[in-house]
């Protein structure tokens, strides 16, 4: 696999905010073949993240970039994906070791026939070369996490507007401080 940096998807995933992040309906097909969730997607771009860079070996008819983190309920396996919307694909890693990242050997059965060529290449080796080539992993900081106390009934409140918007009690809270922060 060949990686090369690419400054504008690091630009793109920082300024990415998960309200404004919709996975699309294309992806959603590709997850279902892979057996990943919309939802673990898109908990992997709420953490932090690091960018590998833009995999340009494979070619694809589509732009493809390597993510590494860590989603809600991901397996230790492989994940990759093409965004319509920018660049994102994702793929957790495993520990680092003597200073390179590498892969967890996949505990998913491999149920397609066809498989992603980027899927196959995650699970066979080790990419630390193909990261360190591209210019080594940047870190993209996604969350500054925090612990507040919350009463019930706000709690339920936050939930009954959240719900009309299809949202947790915890970002529809997130999205009221954010529109309303520069009034106090």
């Amino acid at each position: 696999m060949k990686l090369v940096g690419d400054p504008a998807a690091e630009a793109w995933l920082e300024a990415l905010s998960a309200e404004a992040f919709e996975w699309d309906s294309g992806n959603r097909s590709k997850n279902a073949k892979h057996q990943v969730e919309p939802s673990e997607v898109e908990s992997l771009l709420q953490r932090t993240v690091f960018l590998a860079g833009r995999i340009v070996e494979p070619a694809h008819d589509e732009p493809r970039w390597l993510l590494l983190g860590r989603g809600v309920g991901w397996r230790s396996s492989s994940r990759a994906a093409a965004p319509s919307s920018g660049p994102s694909a994702a793929a957790p890693c495993g520990e680092t070791k003597g200073g390179s990242m590498t892969k967890r050997k996949s505990k998913v059965r491999k149920k397609a026939a066809k498989r992603d060529l980027q899927v196959e290449e995650f699970e066979s080796r080790d990419l630390g070369d193909d990261i360190r080539a591209a210019g080594g992993l940047r870190a993209i900081r996604k969350t500054l996490p925090t612990s507040i106390v919350l009463e019930q009934d706000l709690v339920d409140k936050l939930r009954e507007k959240g719900a009309k918007r299809g949202l947790g009690y915890q970002t529809m809270l997130k999205l009221i401080a954010r529109e309303h922060v520069d009034e106090y």
